[in-house]
């Protein structure tokens, strides 16, 4: 706030004494308006019914391998949790078995984001998955998420705000698997959720 100093405030009484006129009083200041946190928006829509049905040849679970050059340094399984999806703009909760894979760079080599984040690309359109969205996850965005979700999911989730995330679907008859990946400067996350199967809306009744 603006504050008088004592020898302008002394200057000014003087002035009123010598002109015998009461000083015109002021207006009182606006209160400055309250700063509101930013609240992340809703997760853009997305259709599932859109994403074909695949029916690729599909490994057991969790599916996919470290690249060629890589390998598998840590990996768990999460059973039965609720894990949330980066869709453009917010998450979306999906329920599952999630299985986590930390990947890195063997002996001698230096992790290539490009290379991983290829390879990962093409395991998954080979399994007949589409990519989703892919970008980097706004921090407001993921502090949003519940405390003990982020505890829980630490290993899974990867670190999601200051690397790229790329969220890809498998649509298969019996389930969908949703494919979170984050490449980061060192190592690459790779995380699975095994969900259940989609089924569309039955049709509305012709009147």
């Amino acid at each position: 706030m603006f504050r008088f100093s004592p020898m302008l405030v002394a200057i000014s009484a003087l002035s009123v004494a010598a002109c015998g006129q009461p000083e015109a009083a002021k207006a009182p200041e606006a209160p400055a308006a309250a700063v509101t946190p930013e609240t992340p928006v809703a997760p853009a829509a997305f259709d599932l019914a859109a994403v074909p049905v695949s029916t690729a040849p599909l490994g057991a679970s969790p599916y996919f391998n470290a690249p060629a050059g890589y390998r598998v340094e840590d990996s768990g399984t999460i059973p039965a949790t609720a894990f949330p999806i980066w869709l453009d703009g917010g998450f979306q909760t999906v329920e599952g078995d999630v299985h986590w894979t930390r990947i890195g760079a063997e002996p001698g080599r230096t992790l290539s984001r490009l290379e991983v984040a290829r390879a990962v690309e093409a395991m998954v359109a080979a399994a007949g998955g589409v990519e989703i969205t892919s970008g980097q996850v706004p921090e407001a965005a993921y502090g949003a998420l519940p405390e003990a979700q982020r505890t829980e999911l630490l290993s899974a989730l990867g670190d999601l705000t200051n690397s790229p995330t790329t969220t890809y679907v498998i649509r298969r008859a019996d389930k969908t698997i949703w494919i979170h990946s984050v490449v980061s400067i060192e190592v690459a996350y790779l995380s699975v959720v095994d969900a259940p199967a989609f089924v569309a809306p039955a049709d509305s009744p012709s009147a």
